[in-house]
């Protein structure tokens, strides 16, 4: 299955401020569409927030001009409701009229705001997550959602979609405002696991982000043209407009974000490939050593390294901390990079995501049982979920932080040591185990995209 996906625009509006991204990346998109499979908008197609005359205004605007030539090049395009559609009755009347009253194909189930389709071999559940009662902050039906996984059933591969993320976005934590309800987005990816579902794909949060909850990977693209939050995107001066081609094949996706230009920009396979290039194997102890940067890193957008520590220990006393890797450069004020057991038992990883800057926190969600073995993975193209974790060969889990860099533009730091923090001191609280208790391997790949994407024509990824 192939797919161009897009969202956020708020549009509609003739010759207003998102009007000319959108079409930038109109004509992005239908550079990909002899490849694509069809397409989906993840909402906020138009600005609304306005009384009906307006939006219906609104409406008529984009889907004869700014929709139309999308129309025109891919079928289908599935669409999905949003708080700038449906924030209140009226809206929602539109809405259901203009978008889910026609003629839809492979439709196989539809209740109120929701609908589920078939997709090739496969199936889509477009999920109506804006609630019109509340100004369409995010909520979800879980009884249709079960429904819909029941209809879609033996289908392959499975896609969820809705507007709102399930999982915080660069830090965008308050629900019900930037995400559904934790309580029901865990019932929901329950269910979203248990049917095999893929992957569920958002946007809402003005950014592109993945992130992995328990093997299962949540899509955020919101950037189709729409300049609202921080900067013109959450934050400004690190996402941007962009549009994402994905492709599912045997279980496995590539994502690639294309720019305004149609630039390659950010891109992960997941998971990450087996045929990945083992470049170092080091085994860590209290003793400093230097270990030089591997090939490649920090080339260019298509180029990306997977560090992966293997670590097998005591869980310390409550209330105290273990330190576990330490990285560092002499003339750097903090550590570039370290992992610690914290006071709660969770894994902690803090990281400088660029040279001289502060750093940034990412926690596992779990806490380590008392004698423990884990893995902790840095995947340099991943972004901000790009920081995982796993209990022994359990699924991976996004380390949950408050940012939206992750190891992209990070240093290399020549300088690494486990179970101390040299920084203060090589001496060990009565009660934690000895750092000769700990077991901990570092391991280096270069990861590289997986060939024959959209660009196979021309031998390469585009720069």
């Amino acid at each position: 299955m192939r797919l161009v996906v897009l969202g956020d625009s708020c549009s509609g509006v003739p010759g207003g401020p998102h009007e000319a991204r959108l079409r930038q990346l109109s004509d992005v998109a239908l550079g990909h569409a002899g490849w694509a499979d069809g397409c989906i908008y993840l909402g906020d197609h138009v600005d609304g927030y306005c009384d009906p005359d307006t939006l219906r205004a609104q409406w008529r605007h984009f889907l004869e001009h700014e929709l139309a030539p999308l129309a025109g090049g891919f079928a289908p395009i599935l669409h999905v409701p949003s708080n700038h559609t449906v924030y209140d009755q009226a809206s929602a009347a539109i809405y259901r009229q203009l978008m889910l009253e026609g003629e839809i194909p492979g439709l196989v189930l539809r209740r109120g705001l929701n609908h589920a389709v078939t997709l090739g071999d496969g199936g889509a559940v477009l999920l109506g997550t804006a609630d019109p009662e509340n100004r369409g902050k995010a909520r979800i039906d879980l009884d249709f959602l079960a429904e819909a996984l029941q209809a879609l059933a033996g289908r392959r591969p499975l896609l969820v979609c809705g507007h709102h993320p399930m999982l915080p976005v660069n830090g965008y934590r308050r629900f019900p405002m930037w995400r559904v309800a934790p309580d029901a987005a865990e019932q929901a990816l329950a269910m979203m696991r248990k049917a095999g579902v893929a992957a569920y794909l958002c946007s809402h949060v003005i950014a592109f982000d993945l992130q992995v909850a328990d093997g299962l990977l949540q899509i955020c693209t919101g950037g189709a043209g729409t300049l609202y939050g921080p900067g013109g995107a959450m934050p400004g001066v690190v996402e941007d407009a962009h549009l994402v081609l994905l492709e599912l094949r045997d279980g496995a996706f590539a994502i690639r974000k294309l720019d305004l230009q149609g630039r390659l920009d950010e891109w992960l396979d997941w998971p990450v490939p087996p045929g990945r290039s083992l470049l170092q194997d080091e085994t860590l102890t209290a003793a400093p050593r230097e270990i030089a940067a591997p090939e490649g890193w920090r080339q260019g957008p298509d180029t990306a390294h997977w560090l992966t520590w293997r670590i097998a220990g005591s869980r310390p006393a409550p209330g105290e901390s273990l330190p576990l890797v330490y990285a560092w450069r002499e003339d750097e004020a903090a550590a570039i990079l370290r992992i610690d057991i914290g006071g709660e038992g969770r894994p902690v990883l803090r990281l400088i995501p660029l040279p001289c800057e502060g750093a940034q926190t990412w926690v596992a969600p779990f806490a380590v049982p008392p004698g423990f073995e884990i893995e902790i993975a840095v995947h340099t193209g991943g972004g901000p979920g790009g920081i995982l974790a796993r209990l022994a060969d359990g699924p991976w889990q996004s380390m949950a932080g408050g940012g939206a860099r992750g190891a992209e533009r990070m240093d290399w730091p020549p300088l690494w040591c486990a179970g101390r923090d040299p920084e203060i001191s090589p001496v060990r609280l009565p009660s934690a185990p000895p750092a000769a208790a700990l077991q901990v391997t570092f391991s280096v790949n270069a990861v590289q995209p997986v060939p024959a994407f959209p660009f196979a024509a021309a031998g390469a990824l585009p720069r």
